[in-house]
């Protein structure tokens, strides 16, 4: 019977709901499959750790003991447990038994991308249909995909009750969280962040409820301390929210001594609250410090330098360590908005673009709205406040404890529902009225174009393998040279790009068409060398082919593929004269290279090497960051330099190499900068291509244009270090065109610095 009256309620409660709201966590809901799809499996921060503990609770129908170690790299096993549990209930259902860690691409940690994005080494097994493990750990990453549309529903309660009902602000800060790219990744991975986010939604909803009336109902502050308990037991992170505990007794406490009356009652059942509700999330520290002697095992020197702030808070401040701010905010920002893989796949600039947009006119918007107290009216403002500051708590104390610039944004994502409701607030507020009605559908539209966009363009081609070649273009191949690797593989042919023509500090590219000879249980690498005239070297990459994402293993006898190599060469590469690219197959277990033999048969060495490519005269000035493509707002790439040096003038004549990606309606401006070792401009032109005699508005797409300046340089140039800052802007807005380097990372201050001889 009450299993009826139960669904009978649900029954009524969906026959009443908020029809656009009930779409909107449909819409969600598949959103965050898609990603949970488009992203691979382990391809999120720890993601293997994270699932390790959810199959161990699993298969062991236990938790993992005090200071227990699963054995898996980023092992996650001593984290609260609360969505392991979670997790756990939802994949018991399938054996999951042969589980093993991922192999992993060992070259994706370099930090420069030339290894490849992909952390882990992805089998066909994890195609669907889903079986076993892959079924198991896709079933995990439902129940973040669940955690986040909890989320929304979560934020639009929350928004409806401070604002007594006001129906567009409530939709428009649920569809800001619910497209918001950032949740969407971490909402569909396994990773305990989402459960934290959904938490503090919770204790946020629970907080104004008590908050809202005299006396609060004892089963609301029951609630409100069940929210807090599982914060506490989602992640280390979650337990900034505590502080809002005392604080709501606080309050309390001045309300009923203010109101002298249900004061023994009040505190009787505010009492029982407590007890209950923390002591359901108090017991994995009491039982880990009953263990282990500490309630926490990560973090116990950070835990420990806290007591500090109570005995010597002088001390505390010395050792605080100083950081860079602007750099931990735009770090902060970048991984809060939209940061995937494992914060080494960024999206594109113009998804930045509208999420900075929208945050800034809200805030702004906001803040008017405050100050004038104007329409919607909410309440309970200064509780949602304190929400996000008690969020950003313990990540700001890391980041100052460890004195590092890395603010990750996903540790913060829990300011995500209230921030939302300020910003959908500040930016009613610049709307009439009659558009304020409107904005649910704008704001949620154009935010769900973003969503959608990301794991479509930006997410699922970073971890595509390399195009198979049908066998019956093989004639055409270009360069054939049937070079074999051992018995284990054949370089088909091979061409550059660039028509085989660089400088030192560009990219060399390199076309490759492979064919695998037997099924590899091994995964080789390939080892690239860029040499010069005398076999000299001056460079190495190392890495798996597909750009990590297809390993030898994963070939097929007889299957014909294209793969792309990008390497850059030094800037103590000889010119004029040629550069050779040798290759080197390596078994990476015993370090032991592939002979490379000819049709024929006939060995070639350890070391094949390519034709020669053209070493062109003149390039002594260098890029500073890897890579010389150079793209400037997505309108203009500039694919080379030049630089000759006059020392009898002390000029440098800078021949620059510009080509249009788009077509462009206005005339862009480049400025060149000499900059000292102290950041003075010692000397400066503004000009437009050509001196003006041939402005960008008048380029067709993909047209390359030379361009040619006289620098000045000072007499001591020989003797002190000088750089060339470069860069593009618009003449009617002064803003510069947004610089990104050949790995698609953005340059600071959208400047490109080049080394001047």
């Amino acid at each position: 019977m009450m299993f009826r009256r139960f669904l009978q309620r649900c029954r009524e409660r969906l026959r009443h709901a908020d029809r656009a709201l009930l779409t909107l966590l449909a819409i969600r809901f598949a959103l965050g499959v898609l990603y949970s799809v488009a992203v691979p499996l382990w391809e999120a921060p720890d993601e293997w750790g994270h699932y390790a503990v959810v199959h161990y609770i699993a298969q062991e129908k236990r938790l993992p003991t005090p200071g227990q170690s699963l054995g898996v790299e980023f092992d996650e096993s001593q984290q609260p447990p609360l969505y392991y549990i979670l997790g756990a209930l939802a994949v018991s259902v399938v054996d999951a038994r042969d589980w093993t860690p991922p192999a992993v691409n060992p070259y994706a940690r370099t930090g420069t991308g030339i290894g490849g994005l992909n952390m882990a080494i992805h089998t066909p097994e994890e195609a669907f249909p889903y079986r076993g493990w892959v079924l198991s750990a896709h079933l995990a990453r439902l129940v973040s995909v669940l955690l986040a549309t909890l989320t929304v529903w979560l934020t639009y309660r929350i928004a409806a009750f401070v604002s007594d009902g006001c129906r567009w602000l409530a939709l428009t800060a649920a569809a800001i969280v619910a497209f918001w790219p950032q949740l969407l990744f971490i909402g569909s991975v396994i990773t305990n962040d989402v459960l934290v986010v959904s938490c503090a939604a919770w204790v946020l909803l629970a907080l104004v409820k008590v908050m809202d009336s005299w006396p609060p109902r004892a089963v609301r502050v029951l609630e409100l301390a069940l929210a807090l308990g599982a914060a506490m037991l989602s992640k280390l992170t979650a337990l900034g929210l505590v502080a809002l505990f005392p604080l709501v007794i606080l309050a309390l406490g001045i309300k009923a001594i203010r109101k002298r009356e249900f004061a023994v009652r009040f505190w009787a059942s505010t009492g029982a609250a407590i007890l209950v509700g923390l002591g359901a999330g108090a017991w994995w520290y009491i039982r880990n410090l009953a263990a282990l002697g500490s309630p926490v095992q990560r973090y116990q020197h950070v835990l420990k330098s806290l007591g500090l702030i109570w005995t010597d808070p002088a001390d505390l401040a010395i050792r605080l360590k100083p950081v860079d701010v602007w750099g931990a905010l735009r770090y902060g920002f970048l991984t809060f908005t939209a940061s995937f893989g494992w914060g080494n796949v960024p999206a594109a600039w113009w998804v930045y673009a509208v999420l900075a947009a929208l945050l800034v006119l809200g805030s702004i918007g906001a803040v008017a709205w405050l100050v004038r107290r104007a329409e919607p009216k909410v309440r309970h403002v200064g509780w949602l406040a304190l929400t996000i500051a008690c969020v950003m708590a313990p990540p700001v104390y890391l980041l100052l404890y460890k004195g590092t610039e890395l603010l990750r944004g996903r540790t913060i994502l829990a300011i995500l529902p209230p921030l939302a409701i300020f910003v959908a607030a500040g930016i009613g507020h610049w709307l009439p009225s009659a558009w304020k009605q409107r904005l649910p559908p704008i704001a949620g539209g154009a935010l769900g174009i973003v969503a959608l966009a990301v794991p479509l363009l930006y997410i699922a081609p970073v971890y595509a393998p390399p195009p198979l070649i049908p066998l019956e273009r093989l004639a055409d191949l270009p360069n054939p040279v049937y070079v074999r690797f051992g018995e284990q593989m054949e370089l088909l042919g091979y061409e550059y790009g660039n028509q085989g023509r660089y400088a030192p500090g560009d990219v060399l590219e390199i076309r490759v068409y492979w064919r695998a000879l037997v099924k590899m249980e091994r995964n080789y690498t390939l080892r690239w060398q860029i040499l010069d005239a005398d076999r000299q070297a001056h460079a190495t990459s190392e890495l798996y082919p597909g750009w990590g994402n297809y390993a030898t293993s994963l070939w097929e006898p007889g299957q014909v593929f294209r793969d792309t190599y990008r390497i850059r060469i030094p800037d103590d590469m000889p010119s004029p004269g040629m550069g050779i690219a040798a290759l080197t197959v390596v078994d990476a277990e015993s370090d032991t290279p592939l002979a490379a033999t000819d049709p024929q048969g006939q060995f070639l060495g350890l070391q094949f090497r390519l034709r020669p490519f053209k070493m062109v005269a003149g390039m002594t000035i260098h890029a500073t960051q890897s890579g010389a493509e150079y793209v400037l707002g997505e309108k203009i790439a500039l694919v080379a330099r030049q630089a000759q040096v006059n020392s009898a003038t002390h000029t440098v004549s800078l021949r620059l190499t510009w080509q249009a990606l788009a077509r462009m309606d206005k005339d862009y401006v480049a400025f060149i900068h000499v900059v000292d070792a102290s950041g003075h401009t010692v000397w400066q032109v503004d000009r437009q291509p050509r001196d003006g005699a041939y402005p960008t508005s008048l380029w067709d797409v993909g047209e390359i244009v030379e361009d040619e300046v006289v620098i000045s340089v000072p007499g001591d140039a020989a003797s002190r270090t000088y750089r060339l800052h470069l860069g593009v802007y618009d003449p009617d807005t002064q803003e510069r065109l947004l610089t990104f380097d050949p790995f698609g990372r953005r340059l600071k201050d959208d400047i490109i610095v080049l080394a001047l001889p």
